[in-house]
């Protein structure tokens, strides 16, 4: 659980913002709208992984992961698990979105992208390097 766990965190800095850092595409802001205000994921999932053990459900109370964005694209964002607390900037387009921690040149960009599924809920999806066939997903609900 702990590597579903791991993986997850690189989830959400990688899928949550399917973001990019950079120059704005000029509808950044457009997209970054979507994403205004406070997230969070209880559920995190990982399916497709070519070691069995890597597979299953991760179920945190209250939550997993928060993270709340705000319309300049900065963002707060919590892991619950292992009690710590990251800032950074992000940017986004139709389908991928980016963050950049504070301080940071080295953004990570989601690679399976999001979908809203209302506008109170949206799931962030991606494939982890480090775990062959595995495929994360964590819905996230407006708070």
């Amino acid at each position: 659980m702990r590597k579903i766990k791991n993986t997850i965190y690189g989830l959400i800095v990688l899928s949550l913002a399917s973001f990019s850092c950079g120059d704005d595409d000029g509808g950044s802001a457009d997209y970054i709208a979507q994403f205004v205000g406070t997230w969070q994921s209880s559920i995190i999932t990982s399916t497709g992984c070519s070691n069995p053990d890597e597979n299953g459900t991760l179920n945190c109370d209250p939550y997993c992961f928060q993270i709340t964005i705000e319309s300049d694209g900065s963002y707060t964002l919590i892991d619950a698990i292992d009690q710590t607390t990251e800032t950074g900037t992000l940017t986004a387009t139709e389908s991928r979105f980016t963050l950049c921690t504070s301080g940071n040149t080295n953004c990570q960009e989601g690679e399976d992208g999001y979908s809203f599924s209302n506008a109170t809920t949206f799931t962030a999806t991606f494939t982890d390097d480090e775990s062959p066939g595995c495929v994360f997903s964590a819905t996230f609900n407006k708070q």
